[in-house]
């Protein structure tokens, strides 16, 4: 979940004074492009925040075009889309400067921003201009290949990169009338696309919204989800669920499945009505689908969960019975409406521009909890340059701080974000994987270490991370050659020399777990592979013990769950009743292989939290609706104390299961009523016990 961190940076155009139109990352997040009415802006999306370029439109052309309105990325980012006010969308080149070192520039301590003059590192050139027919364009979307237009009169067309319009669709004709003697002219208003779920959704300017999918036969089918008063949209593939801001300032969020239940976000809970926020201007939601921004036109900006807990607001508490006075020594963000929310990489940073400041930007910078940290015994949020640990005093252990680790700038100049965390089950270390490449942390000697050879680290590409012992386990998407394979590296020394095991799996992996018998990898596709793990030991030095020289894997079980509908967003690998032997003869291999099956806890898109048995039926009890996040207390799962316990906190506040671990029987789990004293604040979001 995303808790944001500090007060927002402000960045400036420069010499352009114009209102910010509309803030749209490219498809890798390397770049940002910025629009106002006859400018565009490109800047550097990584982790710092730098101009590299503009275009200033001719005012020949914008009499004849119109002014700026929407733009729409490329996926390789060698093109944007923009639409403008007289219907035309205008194609542009993005050129790179390759002798520019403008990345590299070190900025004085008065600079916000350089002088395009000297140091311009791209260059936009116009390449097309075409006027859309059917009363001109009024939006834009697209997936990178193509361009997704809709017009005044009701049409979506599909243009290609190269200019040509190239599919036509008249949208009333897979839309149901809204009644029997209703005439459809409106303008299309508002349009995004889901890539992943193949969704259009789609707003009018008469206020109904609505979504298209494709159905049996490859046909096109059209639902209202609104009828009136819907101004945005936005699509949360991976929970497949549509956001709809309100004339009224409301959200509305509306399942595309019938497994969930539509919900509702506002402010009226904390005295804030549509007096003073106004009608929302936008919602996005983070790339992982788990918290959803929210700006307001006439004032402020907030940032939620997708069950409703409210992460962050601009707009005080309360402030809707207290009137404005300008003589407040509180300077408010945004408290004259937001224009446009753009969400950076992994959710590091959201950038957002109000309605009333020319030429400037705000950056808001979030911390996150780590995904699928369902087992830890240490608290830990991870930032886009640090991990923070929840620390007690050993004088006072109530008195509770976060201690800040830096990620190493050597590591972070080449992998920046920071994607995933994993600790080792002693707690004692940790693994950080970026953009490429891993380093691991020791809590004890409060060193970082990297890999030697830079080669090697910008060879992995992290999909999944766990522990085996003091080892490290790799989920890696080769890139030369195409593949997905599992690397062991020893925690003590990061180089392909001491390699402990490499083996390619066959589907793209997103979650590992290990038990210390089996490593379980679940794909993108819903399969699990269940691996039994033998090691090789040898006594390399004589003044010390046996030593890991290989780790070998062994698929013993396989089973597809390709019939759940909803992917599996956190996953959980359960403890086996009987221990491992140390030492695995011939004989006693072959009972493993036969042995019962692993469990583990699913928490679905959908929020369904299940208990599923890995075995040839794959069994799933269910065991929570409306779940967020689930977790354990700690990592040693005793049944003697509070390590047993299963929390889980979505909707209806936090669920308990206590004592969690107490039967062989899947059936036979014992469900601990919700207390009502578990009830969460709607600001506070638990991040673990």
């Amino acid at each position: 979940m995303y808790f944001v961190n500090g007060w927002p940076k402000v960045f400036s155009l420069g010499e352009i004074k114009e209102n910010i139109l509309e803030v749209k990352y490219n498809f890798d997040g390397t770049l940002i492009a910025i629009t106002t009415e006859t400018t565009i802006s490109i800047w550097s999306g990584d982790q710092h925040r730098i101009l590299l370029g503009s275009f200033v439109r001719q005012a020949a052309f914008i009499t004849r075009e119109g002014l700026n309105r929407q733009i729409t990325w490329k996926k390789d980012s060698t093109s944007i889309a923009l639409s403008t006010t007289n219907g035309y969308v205008l194609v542009f080149l993005i050129n790179s400067s390759p002798q520019s070192k403008l990345l590299q520039y070190k900025f004085d301590q008065t600079h916000h921003y350089i002088e395009l003059a000297q140091k311009v590192a791209v260059h936009l050139a116009q390449l097309h201009q075409i006027l859309i027919p059917h009363g001109g364009a009024t939006c834009i979307s697209g997936d990178g290949e193509k361009i997704f237009i809709g017009t005044n009169e009701g049409y979506l067309f599909t243009m290609l990169w190269s200019g040509k319009l190239h599919d036509i669709l008249f949208l009333r004709s897979v839309f149901p009338p809204t009644s029997p003697s209703h005439t459809d002219t409106s303008t299309l208003s508002c349009i995004t696309y889901s890539e992943k779920l193949k969704v259009f959704g789609l707003i009018f300017s008469d206020g109904r919204g609505g979504f298209i999918e494709t159905v049996t036969g490859g046909k096109l089918r059209g639902e209202w989800l609104r009828k009136k008063g819907s101004v945005c949209i936005d699509i949360n593939s991976q929970h497949r669920l549509i956001a709809i801001g309100c004339e009224n300032g409301k959200i509305k969020l509306l399942p595309l499945t019938k497994d969930q239940t539509s919900r509702k976000l506002s402010l009226y809970t904390w005295g804030i009505d549509s007096k003073v926020t106004g009608a929302v201007q936008q919602v996005q939601w983070t790339h992982d689908g788990c918290a959803l921004a929210v700006g307001w036109k006439k004032r402020g900006l907030s940032v939620w969960s997708i069950y409703g807990c409210r992460l962050m607001c601009t707009i005080p508490q309360l402030e809707g019975s207290v009137p404005r006075s300008s003589s407040s020594s509180y300077h408010e963000p945004l408290r004259d409406g937001v224009s446009t929310i753009a969400w950076g990489p992994e959710g590091y940073h959201c950038l957002v521009a109000d309605t009333v400041t020319q030429g400037q930007f705000l950056q808001f910078s979030f911390l996150r909890s780590c995904p699928n940290m369902n087992c830890t015994e240490r608290m830990l949020l991870q930032g886009e340059d640090r991990i923070l640990f929840l620390c007690k005093q050993k004088r006072d252990p109530s008195d509770l701080s976060w201690d800040h680790h830096q990620i190493p700038q050597t590591y972070l100049a080449d992998n920046w974000p920071m994607k995933l965390v994993s600790p080792s089950k002693d707690g004692t270390h940790w693994a950080v994987s970026g953009r490429r490449g891993f380093t691991i942390y020791n809590s004890i000697s409060n060193r970082w270490k990297l890999f030697g050879d830079r080669y090697q680290e910008q060879a992995i590409s992290c999909c999944a991370l766990c522990w085996y012992g003091e080892n490290v386990i790799v989920a890696n998407h080769s890139q030369d050659p195409e593949k997905y394979e599992i690397l062991i590296y020893p925690r003590t020394y990061l180089s392909n020399t001491v390699l402990l095991h490499r083996s390619d799996i066959p589907r793209q992996p997103v979650f590992l777990d290990c038990n210390d018998r089996y490593l379980i990898i679940l794909t993108a596709d819903s399969f699990f592979y269940q691996y039994l793990i033998t090691v090789s030991f040898q006594r390399i030095d004589p003044n010390k013990g046996e030593e890991i020289t290989s780790i070998k894997l062994t698929l013993v079980h396989q089973i597809s769950m390709a019939s759940i509908t909803s992917h599996i967003t956190s996953f959980l690998l359960l403890p086996q009743e009987a221990p491992l032997p140390s030492r695995l003869s011939s004989s006693n291999l072959k009972n493993l292989y036969s042995v019962e099956s692993s469990k583990c806890l699913l928490l679905h898109s959908s929020g369904v939290l299940s208990l599923a048995n890995l075995d040839d039926q794959g069994l799933q009890i269910t065991m929570a609706s409306s779940v967020e996040q689930f977790w354990f207390g700690a990592n040693t799962f005793s049944q003697k104390d509070l390590g047993n316990t299963l929390w889980a906190y979505g909707e209806i506040g936090v669920q308990v299961w206590f004592p969690f671990l107490d039967s062989e029987d899947m059936q036979a789990m014992r469900l601990m009523s919700r207390d009502k004293s578990l009830e969460f604040d709607l600001e506070v979001y638990p991040i673990g016990s």
